[in-house]
């Protein structure tokens, strides 16, 4: 990790090293002891959903650390359940701790078309090609709260095409002047010509069968955001369910340009408790921890009425 600092404080919500020695040919970094896993966590409760306000403490640190990554251009690269860690659930439930840099790298030494990311939790900018920044770890936070959410993968887990295929049906058709700067459009994608204008098509399952050589179900498991809005069904916190909602359509953006970024997130009314839609500023606000989201509680109460989708 590099020693840079930043003006912003951010550690408590990233593994700090405490201290390293050699071994032989290996350097052993020694770490603070923590509870477990967010992947232990769920698995611990039978993938139980999360209620509301666990899911706005957890959200609320997680933004933090990308703060604090994206003051030093760091890109964390492997954001998932795994590396997610509660510090102590029995004397701080929900607090939780970012870990595992083993992949981390600096913005300006990632190059376009690397290939990063478990699968399940790949941002779409890596499987189309694009030019690739911390945005894609705000891209992964988004999943694993959704995640969270429903206690499910929301997308397809078995490959690119039919984890973009459902991007499609969530978000519609990304923008043409996008697909265009994609090093792997052509992947999932065809030109085709439409009203004298050259412009990019969704592969059907047939073509890309004929295409890749892979066979494709015409069948797709996913979670639209209507399907999400379901999971949740006490009707009175629909408010709550609707800012959720809208703060995952913003952090699952496909554009990478067009995704929220945590000043901004920091912002939005699921964490504010307003029904106005937030604006986006052009200066990044230090952020003040809400009382939805202080340390260990989470304040708000009662949120147990989640339908349970098993993993």
């Amino acid at each position: 990790m590099s020693s840079e600092k930043s003006s912003y404080s951010y550690p408590d919500f990233t593994l700090p090293c405490i201290d390293w020695f050699r071994y032989k040919s290996h350097i052993c970094i020694a770490f603070e002891i923590l509870d477990k896993s967010l992947d232990d966590f769920m698995s611990d409760r039978d993938d139980l959903p999360l209620d509301l306000h666990e899911i706005r403490t957890i959200a609320w640190q997680l933004l933090i650390a990308l703060q604090g990554l994206k003051n030093i251009n760091l890109v964390h690269g492997d954001i998932k359940l795994d590396n997610i860690m509660l510090v102590n659930q029995v004397s701080e439930p929900f607090r939780v701790k970012l870990i595992d840099f083993g992949l981390a790298q600096k913005t300006s030494h990632i190059q376009t078309g690397s290939r990063m990311q478990n699968l399940l939790f790949r941002a779409p900018e890596v499987m189309l090609g694009l030019p690739l920044d911390e945005r894609l770890d705000m891209w992964t936070v988004g999943y694993v709260l959704a995640m969270l959410y429903a206690g499910i993968y929301i997308h397809p887990q078995d490959s690119e095409y039919n984890i973009i295929r459902a991007l499609v049906e969530m978000h519609g058709m990304p923008d043409n002047e996008l697909l265009e700067q994609g090093l792997f459009t052509h992947k999932f994608f065809t030109q085709t010509e439409e009203n004298s204008k050259v412009v990019w098509k969704l592969d059907t399952p047939e073509q890309h069968s004929k295409k890749r050589g892979e066979r494709v179900e015409e069948h797709l498991d996913y979670f639209s955001f209507d399907d999400l809005r379901d999971v949740y069904y006490d009707m009175t916190k629909r408010d709550e369910v609707e800012q959720f909602i809208d703060l995952l359509k913003r952090m699952l953006e496909v554009d990478p340009n067009k995704r929220i970024s945590p000043s901004e997130a920091f912002e939005h009314p699921f964490f504010t408790m307003k029904s106005v839609q937030p604006s986006a500023g052009s200066e990044e606000p230090q952020p003040e921890e809400p009382l939805c989201c202080s340390r260990g509680t989470g304040q708000t109460k009662g949120d147990s009425n989640q339908k349970h989708f098993k993993l």
